[in-house]
């Protein structure tokens, strides 16, 4: 059905935009460990 369709979609979007918001975290942590270990 559609709304499968769109479910699949909408589930999509979700996730790879929670795994681009943990990737910025974790280069945003990584940046900060290098600063303080310089």
């Amino acid at each position: 059905s559609s709304v499968g369709v769109l479910l699949q979609f909408v589930f999509g979007v979700l996730f790879a935009g929670l795994l681009e918001n943990m990737r910025g975290t974790a280069g945003l942590v990584w940046k900060m460990a290098e600063e303080c270990l310089g």
